[in-house]
């Protein structure tokens, strides 16, 4: 039989590609000679198959792709800096410009603050391998410092059940994949995992949204809240650690949230007020901020709450489509609260 090994040269040794373990396409291109001929495989070799076949495919017939083939590649990628990330400045002049005297106080023994700034813009993106750890890490730091300051003492924790929103078709694919994939920890990201992955995501926050309702009216006020989104590994389906500042019946909490559409696991407890930011780190971690879906809202909050208060700076900021180091080619002579962070420039300040 003449077969033709992709991705193999004429001279590449038949028998080599079929000891090779990794795995290999296979395909037929001419009928099937008399046992024996110039183009035979080796004895002992009709019937092996590569690896990622599973050794069920024939040898001249082109596989089906299993399971594996599906396995996750997307969280295993290293996050890589976006290409537009401290591409551009923002360059900050004191409110009042020339001849006003400043009320703003500057850094370091500054008695008042440089004429004008120029910072590095970031691009601020949750993808991006500069930007996104330093997002999660600011997240983290806010919500531990309300959990104290709003006292938010029960944790609840929320699961969707695939089942309700999943046709019996995109059920059966999703099980089997599962099958595969829960020993590897990694959710599999075909076109019908991903698809019932991004659905539980609006799944689990229209049942969220109708839970507060339901909370509101029986204990006579909306609760306030801080909702992280989380993703489980070996599934990818989504589920939501919520903080909260009242008492909540568990079993009341259970039984509405399976007839909203949620899911069977529901947990709630207590948190210690002293003992609340050591409790949550482990839930909180940078890598549960950065693995979520590009476009979605890690953190939502009740409108009582807010995370971060931004503080008045004292400049008036513009954006220049230029890079930081070309204004300190021109300006280090007179640049002064330079900071330097992974060898790269990212601020510094002239004064007038």
């Amino acid at each position: 039989m003449d077969t033709e090994f992709a991705g193999c040269c004429d001279k590449q040794s038949g028998q080599r590609f079929l000891d090779s373990s990794a795995p290999r396409l296979i395909r037929h291109v001419a009928s099937c000679k008399a046992a024996g001929g110039a183009h035979s495989l080796p004895a002992g070799k009709e019937e092996k198959l590569s690896w990622g076949f599973g050794g069920k495919a024939p040898i001249g017939r082109v596989a089906p792709v299993p399971y594996l083939a599906c396995r996750n590649t997307e969280q295993s990628k290293q996050p890589e800096r976006s290409r537009f990330c401290g591409v551009w400045t923002l360059r900050g002049t004191v409110k009042g410009g020339p001849g006003h005297k400043p009320s703003v106080r500057g850094p370091g023994t500054s008695a008042i603050a440089p004429g004008r700034r120029y910072v590095r813009l970031r691009c601020k993106c949750w993808s991006c391998s500069e930007c996104g750890p330093r997002k999660a890490s600011r997240y983290r730091g806010q919500i531990l410092r309300a959990v104290g300051r709003y006292k938010l003492k029960r944790m609840l924790t929320l699961t969707v059940d695939v089942r309700k929103f999943a046709s019996a078709a995109e059920l059966e694919t999703f099980q089997g994949h599962f099958q595969v994939h829960k020993s590897l920890r990694v959710a599999c990201r075909c076109i019908t995992c991903s698809a019932l992955q991004g659905r539980s995501i609006a799944h689990i926050r229209e049942c969220w949204n109708k839970l507060r309702l339901y909370m509101g009216r029986k204990y006579g006020a909306m609760p306030a809240f801080i909702s992280v989104l989380e993703f489980q590994k070996a599934t990818g389906m989504a589920h939501l650690h919520v903080v909260l500042n009242r008492w909540v019946d568990q079993a009341w909490v259970k039984e509405s949230w399976q007839a909203l559409g949620g899911g069977q696991h529901v947990d709630i407890r207590q948190i210690d007020a002293h003992r609340a930011a050591a409790y949550l780190s482990k839930y909180l971690s940078k890598e549960m901020f950065v693995n979520a879906p590009p476009g979605m809202r890690r953190v939502t909050t009740s409108r009582s709450i807010r995370l971060g208060d931004r503080k008045a700076s004292g400049y008036v900021w513009e954006i220049v489509k230029a890079p930081i180091n070309r204004f300190y080619v021109v300006l280090w002579e007179a640049a002064e609260d330079i900071v330097r962070s992974d060898g790269e420039l990212q601020s510094f300040a002239v004064r007038e």
